[in-house]
């Protein structure tokens, strides 16, 4: 069975090659544009790992955090947040996004 990832970030450019670096490995990828919908998207998808914008609309996501740690059916999901930034991306040799990797393999020993 394929893990299953959830992606919230509200830059969709930034959503786009996250999700094209996780496909790439072999995950399924949800994605959500705001803390609100990635709080909505966690119930509805149980992803195996979330990846959680920190600046984002609506709920930013500290709070979309709080609000999926504090729902007993999802609070065992790995959550990791993140703040990416284009200028950071753009330097950035795909081989070092390994962490993300690792971060989403590490779902997988659940």
């Amino acid at each position: 069975m394929t893990k299953r990832i959830l992606v919230v970030e509200d830059q969709e450019d930034l959503r786009g090659i996250l999700r094209d670096l996780l496909t790439g490995s072999g995950y399924d990828v949800a994605e959500a544009a705001d803390g609100r919908d990635g709080v909505a998207k966690a119930k509805s998808e149980r992803p195996d790992l979330i990846l959680m914008d920190i600046q984002i609309p609506v709920l930013d996501g500290y709070e979309a955090t709080r609000q999926i740690k504090a729902d007993s059916n999802l609070n065992a999901i790995p959550l990791a947040l993140t703040r990416i930034d284009r200028g950071v991306l753009r330097r950035m040799d795909p081989l070092h996004l390994s962490p993300i990797r690792f971060a989403a393999s590490a779902a997988s020993l659940r």
